[in-house]
């Protein structure tokens, strides 16, 4: 079973072609070891295709600072069989092409793979790629940018648009994340991206209708208890409430108490007058029923 906000916004973002080689092979700034074979767009994946994302190595222009670039020209599988025989020339619009399709499969794959073949090794060649700095510099103003481009969608009541440019702002922090799994900023932004996305878009996905909203809510729980190791995330955001109210959503009411009672501790509950009184109706909510 895939992740429920790709079998909602776009279900078809998983379908990869993967290419086997018995040699390490290097595709721009990912190194597949032997045997580890290479993504592509599979047919009518049109995800991977489009240029939300363009992928730095040594050699390449500097990437423009906007949101979208070229897509795939011509089919990934195509060039990367005319890369591996040595056909294309490095650096070429064809190999630039190339590249993206390559790191866009292998991003999405990563982020949403769970136990699926080759994920973990899809994480691996995606956390070790070359020019990680620059990477992951560009990886968070894009998702920036993202999240941006989604709340204007939900000004204007665009919640399928939205809603993507929100799958594509998850992606983008993920390959962040995988760069620098112990960055407070990203995990507290992916966390509150995560929550948007729980608790702001009713959906309706033919089964459990709060099956959306719970396991989006478990995934908030995991990146929220990372950041919150952060002394700065603690003191200076609303983290723990947002912890507090997605334990609520997954039934750790106890969890959510004591997250609930650490923010009205915290000094951040002085600087969100609005969030702090919203916990503390929660908070005498949850312990009147206990």
């Amino acid at each position: 079973m895939s992740h429920p906000l790709v079998d909602i916004v776009i279900p078809e973002a998983l379908e990869l072609t993967w290419m086997k080689h018995e040699e390490e092979l290097t595709v721009g700034p990912f190194i597949f070891p032997a045997k580890v074979p290479v993504p592509v767009a599979g047919e009518g994946n049109q995800l991977v295709r489009e240029g939300w994302m363009q992928f730095p190595f040594a050699g390449r222009p500097p990437i423009p600072a906007g949101l979208d670039g070229e897509g795939s020209q011509a089919e990934g599988k195509e060039l990367l069989e005319a890369f591996a025989g040595g056909h294309l020339i490095p650096g070429s619009k064809d190999h630039q092409s190339l590249v993206d399709e390559v790191g866009r499969a292998l991003l999405i794959h990563a982020a949403f793979c769970d136990d699926a073949k080759w994920c973990e090794e899809a994480r691996d060649v995606f956390a070790r790629a070359g020019e990680g700095a620059v990477l992951f510099e560009i990886l968070v103003r894009r998702a920036k940018g993202r999240i941006g481009e989604g709340v204007h969608f939900l000004e204007q009541k665009d919640g399928e648009q939205a809603m993507y440019e929100y799958l594509l702002a998850r992606l983008l922090y993920y390959g962040a994340h995988l760069l620098s799994p112990t960055t407070p900023g990203v995990l507290y932004e992916m966390g509150v991206l995560t929550h948007d996305l729980a608790h702001q878009f009713q959906v309706d996905d033919g089964q459990d209708p709060e099956n959306w909203r719970r396991t989006l809510a478990r995934e908030v729980v995991q990146y929220l208890y990372l950041a919150l190791v952060d002394d700065g995330v603690r003191d200076e955001t609303p983290a723990l409430f947002l912890r507090a109210a997605n334990r609520e959503t997954v039934g750790e009411l106890d969890g959510a108490i004591e997250d609930y009672q650490r923010y009205l501790e915290s000094p951040a509950a002085q600087t969100y007058p609005q969030i702090t009184e919203a916990a503390t109706q929660r908070l005498q909510a949850l312990q009147a029923r206990s």
